[in-house]
């Protein structure tokens, strides 16, 4: 079986295609690639901005005055501190006695009984209602339309 013009073109076009698969896979991946014609914007560099950070507050450092005070490579035992003795506050802490502000005395007083009372009830008057005889009106003809 012989090759014809076609079947060779079919190959060249198949394997061009693989290629073209190739590089956009390649340029899909890595943008950056060399074969990309247009390759996107180098990124700009995130500036690094320091932001304020908590420090501890410290005592300020004392000049030394003899080499002997050094510091040494086992710390020194703090030495015993002693405690104030309590003494008497300028002030009172309120507290709260209940006192009796207002005495009552019971007393005898006679109070009327209720005596019935006898309220009329109000009458309700139809109000008359007006009737007026009904107006007749009149077609007149208008001049604005034709009649049809």
């Amino acid at each position: 079986m012989r090759l014809s013009g076609w079947d060779v073109l079919s190959i060249v076009l198949l394997a061009g295609m693989v290629f073209l698969i190739l590089v956009f896979a390649i340029i899909f991946i890595n943008p950056y690639v060399m074969l990309n014609p247009y390759p996107p914007p180098t990124p700009v560099p995130t500036l690094f901005v320091p932001s304020p950070t908590p420090t501890l507050r410290s005592l300020p450092t004392i000049a030394r005055t003899s080499p002997f005070d050094a510091p040494t490579a086992t710390p020194r035992p703090l030495r015993p501190t002693s405690t104030l003795p309590p003494t008497a506050t300028g002030f009172r802490l309120p507290t709260f006695t209940p006192t009796p502000t207002h005495t009552s005395t019971p007393t005898n007083t006679r109070t009327p009984t209720n005596t019935p009372t006898f309220t009329i009830p109000p009458t309700y008057t139809a109000t008359p209602t007006f009737t007026t005889s009904p107006t007749v009106a009149t077609p007149t003809e208008s001049t604005s339309y034709p009649s049809p």
